[in-house]
């Protein structure tokens, strides 16, 4: 059940995103027109890496979310995040703005400050991105979490 909450606060705290998947390479507009609309989470993956970056314990946890859960990217470069379970934030947005072919940061004003992320998928039905968090496993070794946020666009 940590976990589970630990995800979700990391929903409601996500920040940045960026495209790396190859070949395709898109103008900031053509990207922002693709991400504007409401995307559904359907999984956030949870990948463990030491300060090295080689996996960490198990390496991978894969949390399902409950329906409700969706990013809303508008075209005057404002979103919202809503999760609608009773233990989070309702409504956490800022703003986002789209830095080339390949990346954009979202920002919150409830946020210490904005976060990298990058995306692996961005298709017209598909959106695929993560985000890092640094962490001290068991408040002693070093290392990171990589959020990886399954999407699909509408309900």
């Amino acid at each position: 059940m940590k976990v589970y909450q630990f995800t979700l606060l990391c929903l409601a705290l996500a920040s940045a995103c960026s495209r790396s998947s190859g070949g395709n390479s898109m103008m900031p507009a053509g990207l922002q027109a693709m991400m504007t609309g409401k995307w559904t989470i359907n999984t956030v993956t949870l990948y463990y890496f030491d300060s090295t970056g080689a996996p960490y314990g198990t390496g991978k946890f894969i949390d399902q979310v409950p329906p409700g859960y969706f990013y809303q990217f508008n075209s005057n470069s404002t979103w919202t995040e809503i999760l609608s379970d009773s233990l989070s934030i309702n409504g956490m947005g800022g703003t986002y703005s789209i830095a080339g072919d390949s990346s954009f940061t979202l920002v919150n004003p409830a946020a210490p400050s904005p976060e990298p992320c990058h995306m692996d998928t961005l298709t017209s039905s598909t959106f695929v991105f993560y985000h890092e968090r640094s962490t001290h496993y068991n408040g002693v070794t070093p290392g990171y979490i990589r959020y990886l946020f399954h999407m699909t666009r509408g309900n």
